[in-house]
């Protein structure tokens, strides 16, 4: 969950930059009109800026606006800057939002090109690419203005600069007359921008909701060997404290939550559907501690209007002072009833990289076997945790899911998997056959990053020094 938080952080960032740069160039286009209204300069100042760009060209804004006039049947409209490029600007834009969205949502599927994220994307850099010879030309009138209030040397070398580099629009530009010349300037020179920004907003607008989910134990939990433990939980809206139930998850594999109990040595591995209890506002369920170490469980969910599943780690105790260490040993082979289960991957697994996983399932004769159950919507569940506690996995069978109770999978079974960034993985593979329900442990190695590496050898190091000081 570290790592979420991370994201977010830089997209808080990210969202800075955007907001300064804007902000930046409207202060830089509008200074023409702004500026001789609080005395500095005038309006003869700004009506000879304007006279000198509106008889340059070149640059970026010139060049942009040859590929624009170059595009079949529009290329006349859309290098004029006009009315026709502030409505082809918006048609692209939003129409390519809102066909890109539901494509994503209806047909883009994981681990394949997702042509919808794509179609989106392309409209957006269309619509801005369109508008952007207004803006650049704006830019260019209010540097040279700037440079006006120095000299008439300075505006003349600050054109020369702009007409090579940045560039003027071909479209002419009225003489400003201090704030009332701002309005019309940005119907004319700006329009292209108003329906490009429209199809950006559209596009804020359909990116998931940027929630954040917590849980909270309702009672303390204390696993005990042998002995059944509840586990009492609220899923609660970080940002409003509100409590989310169960009609506001989505139900997915069958299930509107998916909830993973693993003790800490990665051994003790429990699957449980919790129900919701009104009363106490909480989802409830019960497992059988195996061992004595401490326990931890990650909810796997889906919130209704949110396109991607969060998974949220909680540590519910144990014994206290006592954890047994993480074990992660490579295991490729794993048997059960009668069944020899083998785990290979098509790659070496390493860290921050996608892996396909084949399972393959044979009987006592040595035959693939070709009746595996559905279980909670799927032919096998595999679920995995990495070796420091951080990250979680849960995958399904590629292929066609099962439509009914009756429809049988055959091995082998392949699974997509995106590995994080860690040493090794525990996976646990869940199949049904003749209505017994097994689960099988594979533990792989992960080749490591160098941040892992540098990491790990930094811990080496520190437990040598203090092993050495302790001798002395």
């Amino acid at each position: 969950m570290q790592h979420a938080h991370s994201q977010s952080n830089d997209k808080h960032n990210l969202h800075r930059w955007e907001l300064g740069l804007v902000a930046t160039a409207a202060a830089i286009i509008a200074t023409p009109y702004v500026l001789p209204l609080i005395g500095v300069g005038d309006t003869v100042l700004a009506a000879n800026v304007s006279g000198l760009c509106s008889s340059t060209k070149g640059g970026l804004t010139q060049a942009i606006e040859g590929v624009l006039g170059k595009t079949p049947y529009i290329g006349g409209m859309l290098s004029a800057a006009g009315w026709g490029a502030a409505l082809t600007s918006g048609a692209i834009g939003v129409a390519g939002v809102l066909i890109g969205d539901y494509i994503h949502k209806h047909y883009d599927r994981k681990g394949h090109i997702q042509w919808g994220t794509v179609i989106k994307y392309a409209a957006l850099t269309t619509s801005v690419f369109i508008a952007l010879p207004s803006i650049l030309s704006g830019i260019s009138m209010g540097v040279a203005y700037l440079a006006g209030l120095a000299g008439s040397d300075a505006l003349f070398a600050a054109r020369d600069v702009m007409a090579s580099t940045i560039g003027f629009s071909g479209v002419a530009h009225d003489a400003p007359t201090g704030l009332a010349g701002l309005v019309p300037h940005l119907f004319t020179c700006g329009r292209a921008l108003l329906p490009a920004g429209l199809a950006i907003f559209a596009s804020q607008k359909s990116k998931p909701h940027s929630a954040e989910y917590d849980v909270t134990m309702v009672s303390p939990a204390a696993p005990s060997r042998g002995v059944p433990t509840e586990l009492a939980f609220q899923i609660v809206d970080k940002k409003s404290g509100r409590k989310i139930d169960e009609s506001e998850l989505k139900v997915l594999h069958t299930r509107p939550l998916h909830t993973m109990v693993v003790d800490s040595s990665l051994r003790d591995y429990h699957h449980l559907h919790p129900k919701y209890d009104p009363v106490r506002k909480a989802f409830v369920c019960q497992f059988t501690p195996a061992l004595r170490g401490n326990y931890a469980m990650w909810n796997d969910f889906t919130v209704k209007g949110e396109e991607q599943p969060f998974y949220l780690k909680t540590n519910i105790g144990g014994l206290h002072g006592f954890s047994l260490p993480t074990r992660v040993e490579h295991t490729s082979r794993a048997e059960a009833d009668g069944l020899t289960v083998r785990l290979t991957s098509d790659q070496r697994l390493s860290a921050n990289s996608d892996a396909m996983l084949t399972v393959d399932v044979r009987d006592k004769a040595g035959n693939p076997v070709t009746n595996l159950e559905p279980i909670m919507g799927a032919y096998a569940h595999l679920v995995g945790f990495s070796a420091d506690g951080k990250h979680f996995i849960h995958s399904h069978p590629m292929g066609p899911e099962p439509h009914s109770n009756s429809a049988r999978g055959a091995s082998p079974l392949c699974f997509h998997v995106s590995l994080p960034d860690c040493s090794g993985v525990k996976f646990f593979l869940q199949i049904q056959r003749e209505g017994k329900l097994l689960t099988l442990p594979f533990g792989q190695a992960v080749a490591q990053s160098k941040a892992i590496q540098q990491q790990q050898a930094a811990g080496t190091a520190l437990v040598s020094s203090i092993a050495t000081g302790m001798g002395r």
